[in-house]
């Protein structure tokens, strides 16, 4: 059986310098989100010898997974990542990087950091994962947290259509395009889930999308969009601003928004931007409520990971959809009580987190882990 290690608050070598384990623990949780929270969760009996051991600023690890304790309130030990380690420094400056990869962008934000390291390029495909390597500008800034500048640069990648996760292992960081993969998972109560609870939210559906390019750069003509993903033209419109309907549109309703695509010049390319918002191999596409489901998993035979792409059947309420794992909670010592909740993923660290990038701040997870966010870049109207 595993138990959680104790470290001092400096040691990086977690083979061999241990301080001790916590063979008492009890409701050991490890919780992890898309671009929020990461953090283990435990409670530790009034009275057991170990109590010598747990002090605020120690590590403790499970696993190989390693976290910094932040709080102690009565029997209950709360430990999170140490990329938020980071926030207990600043940037005094860091300079212009113009057309620059934002995979270089990141790596100089931490690059002097004393407690994480920025993994390369050839680090993160060594790893299976795809770095950011889109080539953006990135300005100067003085008096910053590195988190801080991290999500200035996830906004600036949300601008250009860019979606952006953080990986995180202990000390090491990289911004890549998307964590895990599509393992063939089919969530289905009938068999290997429990307890499913949907939310399903309209409040960002849009059937009807007016995009822009740079300058205000509007369609030509209007189109709608079929099942096939083909496009049937409309014509022209006479405020000479063209729209794409959704192949929803007959069946929610109109429900209409616009989009700015400030870097498109182009009447091909800003038709093509628009139709990816409907396109059905879009996971994230516009045109769909919002689907939020937390999920009690039992007796799933293959491993289920943050990031990955599941198929639900929510029997139900006769939904069955393609959804990422945008949050997990694992109880290694109880695993019947493992839960993944699926929907969209936050788009920058700032939507998945409270508070400001302040030096003197910390990052906590938001309280509503379904992470219904607004749709990046889409500005609504009026029903």
């Amino acid at each position: 059986m595993k138990y959680i290690a104790v470290y001092d608050k400096d040691e990086t070598d977690y083979i061999t310098r241990r301080l001790g384990f916590l063979q008492n623990a009890k409701d050991v949780c490890i919780s992890q989100a898309i671009n929020g929270g990461y953090e283990i969760n435990f409670t530790l009996p009034k009275g057991d010898p170990k109590w010598g051991l747990v002090e605020v600023g120690r590590k403790v690890g499970y696993d190989g997974k390693v976290f910094r304790i932040k709080t102690i309130d009565g029997t209950s030990i709360r430990a999170v990542s140490l990329l938020q380690d980071t926030c207990r420094t600043h940037i005094q400056y860091i300079g212009d990087m113009i057309d620059k990869p934002a995979y270089e962008i990141f790596e100089a934000i931490f690059k002097n950091s004393p407690y994480v390291t920025a993994l390369t390029k050839s680090e993160l495909e060594a790893l299976g994962l795809e770095p950011v390597d889109d080539k953006i500008d990135f300005f100067e800034m003085s008096k910053k947290t590195p988190m801080g500048c991290l999500n200035i640069l996830m906004e600036t990648l949300k601008k250009y259509r860019i979606h952006s996760e953080i990986y995180v292992d202990n000390e090491r960081i990289g911004l890549v395009r998307r964590l895990g993969k599509d393992r063939g998972v089919v969530i289905d109560p009938r068999y290997n889930g429990c307890q499913i609870t949907p939310t399903i939210d309209v409040s960002t559906l849009v059937t009807k999308l007016y995009p822009y390019g740079k300058d205000d750069l509007p369609l030509d003509q209007s189109y709608r969009m079929l099942a096939d993903g083909t496009l049937e033209p409309l014509g022209e419109t006479n405020d000479g601003k063209g729209y794409i309907l959704s192949p929803n549109y007959d069946i929610l309703g109109e429900y209409e928004a616009f989009s700015n695509f400030d870097e498109i010049t182009k009447q091909d390319d800003l038709l093509s931007a628009a139709q990816l918002q409907f396109d059905s191999k879009n996971i994230e596409r516009i045109d769909i409520p919002k689907y939020a489901v937390d999920i009690k998993l039992i007796e799933i035979r293959k491993e289920v990971k943050l990031g990955d792409t599941v198929t639900v059947n929510d029997i139900d309420n006769g939904v069955k959809s393609k959804q990422r794992v945008i949050a997990v909670k694992n109880y290694p010592y109880e695993p019947h009580r493992n839960t993944i909740t699926v929907g969209v993923p936050p788009v920058t660290a700032q939507e998945a987190f409270n508070g400001s990038f302040m030096a003197s701040q910390y990052l906590r997870l938001i309280e509503d882990e379904k992470q219904r966010f607004k749709t990046p870049a889409v500005e609504f109207m009026k029903k």
